[in-house]
């Protein structure tokens, strides 16, 4: 797994696309399979890890893109609180 300063919120949604395609809704984050839900609407495109809580988001009018990284399921709080939202 790559440190979310490595790779800029755009190619994290890049690899997310690629991902979700190529390992069977994979996650970048976490390495897993059949992980990964993904909602496009007319606005936005999501790639969100059930597993590890990684998400990987566009804006599809601005093409502006955010993610937020993942955890390791053992890391998790269950408050889920302090997430730091990377945008580009």
């Amino acid at each position: 797994m790559d440190s979310p300063v490595q790779r800029t919120a755009a190619e994290w949604f890049a690899e997310a696309q690629r991902s979700y395609i190529e390992d069977h809704q994979g996650c970048p984050w976490c390495g897993g399979s059949h992980r990964v839900h993904h909602v496009h609407s007319s606005t936005k495109t999501i790639f969100a890890c059930q597993h590890c809580d990684f998400q990987a988001f566009r804006d599809t009018q601005s093409a502006r893109c955010g993610f937020i990284p993942g955890e390791a399921r053992s890391e998790v709080s269950d408050t889920m609180l302090g997430y730091p939202i990377y945008q580009t």
